[in-house]
């Protein structure tokens, strides 16, 4: 099996595909999701994403935006 990176804001359904095809994945995204990792051996994300919890990102941009 070949390795392979994806890179991008949501990297899951690239990866789901990549690794549907026999490659070992690793990703590097924005988001991070709990979905992503069927599908990757190995990911890196932006948002410190906890379970259960809101990372409040959106939230305080739209706050300082109003």
């Amino acid at each position: 099996m070949e390795n392979i990176l994806v890179v991008g804001a949501s990297t899951r359904p690239v990866a789901a595909s990549l690794n549907s095809a026999g490659f070992n994945v690793y990703s590097a995204d924005y988001f991070g999701c709990e979905d992503l990792l069927p599908s990757v051996k190995e990911y890196r994300s932006i948002l410190e994403y906890k379970p259960h919890e809101s990372t409040d990102f959106f939230l305080i941009n739209l706050l300082i935006k109003v």
